[in-house]
C-alpha cells in the first residue's frame, strides 16, 4: 500500500507539475501579447504626439496669419479713409473750377456788355469797380 501511495502521490505530482507548466505557458503567451500592445500602444503614443505638435505648430501659424490678416484689415480701413478724403477734395476742387468757369462766362458777357456800352457812353464808376472786384475775387479763387 506504501507504493501505491507513493505511486499517486507521484502521479499527484505529475498533474501538478502539467498544470504549472501549462500555466507558465500561457502566462508566457500572455506576457508576450501584452508587450505587443504595449509597443503598439507606445508606437500610437508617438504618433498623436506628432499629431500634437503638427496641431500646435498650425494653431501658432493660423495665429500669425491672424494678426497679420488684422494688421492689414487696419491698413485697408486706413487706406480707404484717405481714398474718401481725396474724393471729397477732388469733388470740391471741381466745383470750385466749374464755378470758375461760370465765373468766367460771367465776366466775358460782362466784358462784351461793357464794350458794347463803350459805343454808347461809358460805364458808371460804380460798375466799374464792381466788376474789377468780381475779377480778383475770381482770381483768389483759382489760386
Amino acid at each position: 500500500m506504501e507504493i501505491r501511495m507513493i505511486i499517486l502521490e507521484i502521479e499527484k505530482l505529475e498533474s501538478e507539475a502539467k498544470c504549472l507548466g501549462s500555466t507558465d505557458a500561457e502566462t508566457e503567451a500572455v506576457l508576450s501579447e501584452l508587450k505587443e500592445e504595449i509597443e503598439a500602444l507606445l508606437e500610437n503614443l508617438k504618433v498623436s504626439e506628432n499629431k500634437s505638435a503638427d496641431a500646435q505648430r498650425k494653431a501658432e501659424e493660423i495665429e500669425i496669419l491672424q494678426k497679420e490678416s488684422d494688421s492689414n484689415q487696419l491698413r485697408l480701413n486706413s487706406l480707404s479713409k484717405e481714398v474718401n478724403q481725396l474724393q471729397c477734395v477732388i469733388e470740391e476742387e471741381e466745383l470750385l473750377i466749374n464755378q470758375c468757369k461760370e465765373n468766367e462766362k460771367k465776366l466775358d458777357q460782362k466784358q462784351r456788355f461793357m464794350n458794347m456800352d463803350i459805343g454808347q457812353g461809358f460805364m458808371s464808376i460804380i460798375d466799374l469797380l464792381a466788376l474789377i472786384k468780381y475779377e480778383q475775387h475770381c482770381r483768389k479763387r483759382s489760386y
